[in-house]
């Protein structure tokens, strides 16, 4: 009997990094096969547009008419509301967007002073894309919100944009690693991100896997 309760610890230790491995293989395994994701990078990191940017909008530089103006120019917007400015612009995705955009919910611009100070977005990318794309983050946070809310943040501070995503507990593992994500651009990166309540990984999945409501 003792011999049992001294092996039990082990097994659950075990039990709870199962899903991070079998996961973290099937990352290795795509990252080796052909992958193109020149758009992603040009929706994250363009090159026509100093980071961080988006449609050639930039926090703390461009004004509020320069973000509504160029909104309207860009091809890839179908209807905006300006009814909240000059405090913020909200804005849907048309067709013609790149595909990693949400078309159903609405984006959105915000502005202090006159000038744009975070740019909004709900994607249609998950975590996996965003790690093969531009690797691991700078700063990560993993956490259960509210008890049976799984939260994921990832900063990637010199590219100057952070990625949120979370989701309603119970979920397997690979339902967590579909989550899409909310991007938000903002004017200068900072260390001052994240909750004091963060857990390991491999933690976080397994209790949110088995959460009882």
């Amino acid at each position: 009997m003792l011999k049992f309760n001294i092996l039990m610890p082990r097994f659950y230790f075990r039990l709870a990094f199962l899903p991070t491995i079998l996961l973290t293989a099937v990352l290795l395994v795509i990252h080796a096969q052909p992958y193109d994701d020149h758009e992603l990078r040009e929706l994250l990191q363009p090159t026509d547009c100093r980071a961080p940017c988006f449609m050639g909008i930039r926090p703390g530089v461009t004004t509020v008419e320069e973000a509504v103006k160029l909104l309207e120019a860009s091809g890839w917007v179908r209807e905006i509301d300006k009814q909240y400015m000059p405090a913020f612009v909200t804005w849907k995705a048309s067709p013609n967007a790149t595909r990693w955009l949400d078309l159903q919910t609405n984006q959105s611009v915000s502005f202090q002073n006159g000038r744009v100070v975070s740019i909004n977005l709900f994607s249609n990318f998950m975590i996996g894309d965003v790690r093969l794309s531009f690797n691991s983050p700078d700063i990560e946070d993993v956490m259960l919100g509210d008890r049976n809310h799984f939260y994921y943040r990832g900063v990637y501070l010199q590219k100057r944009f952070f990625v949120e995503g979370d989701l309603l507990c119970p979920a397997s593992g690979i339902e967590i690693w579909k989550t899409k994500f909310f991007v938000r651009f903002v004017e200068m990166p900072t260390a001052n991100f994240g909750y004091d309540n963060k857990m390991p990984w491999g933690k976080t999945v397994f209790y949110c896997r088995n959460f009882n409501p």
